[in-house]
């Protein structure tokens, strides 16, 4: 019985101990340090999608092939433009793309690319840092199928993917 007292009391003055430490005691060379840190709060913005979405005539489109199937970049222009789509360029492009493929647009062209990529289910959506003077960039990949039809992409665009951005801390 008396272990158990001794144990309880050690137990106690232990937890006091700790209590001290952590908040009001610890190191005297300074007070601040003794005391936990607050953590920062942070938070990841969502990108601004605008509204209302451009319409499909007013969207500027460059299509590259980015596998090796011959002429994709050409058949998929012609169905863009069947779909109402400005196509400005085509052709290869610089690099294999493994993926459905990437939609690239510039600062302030989000609401563009939406419309793009949601044309192209599973295309990654990616802001550049250059002006591309409003033409949204869509790249071909291998995992590739077909252009959705503007029912399909009517229903996509609440599907397509949004960029995240870096978290903001305050």
């Amino acid at each position: 019985m008396v272990a158990v007292v001794v144990v309880v009391a050690l137990l106690a003055a232990t937890g006091a101990g700790a209590y001290w430490w952590f908040f009001g005691g610890g190191s005297t060379n300074d007070a601040a340090s003794s005391r936990p840190s607050a953590s920062p709060s942070c938070r990841t913005p969502k990108p601004k999608l605008p509204q209302p979405l451009p319409r499909r005539g007013q969207v500027e489109v460059e299509v590259l092939n980015g596998t090796d199937r011959s002429g994709l970049a050409t058949q998929t222009a012609d169905d863009l433009v069947v779909a109402g789509f400005d196509v400005v360029a085509y052709g290869n492009a610089d690099a294999p793309v493994d993926s459905v493929g990437r939609v690239t647009y510039a600062k302030g062209d989000l609401g563009s690319a939406v419309v793009v990529a949601s044309y192209f289910p599973g295309v990654a959506l990616k802001q550049v840092d250059r002006n591309t003077g409003g033409v949204v960039t869509v790249t071909l990949g291998a995992d590739f199928d077909t252009v959705a039809t503007n029912r399909e992409a009517k229903d996509n665009v609440a599907t397509v993917a949004l960029p995240t951005r870096a978290p903001v801390c305050d």
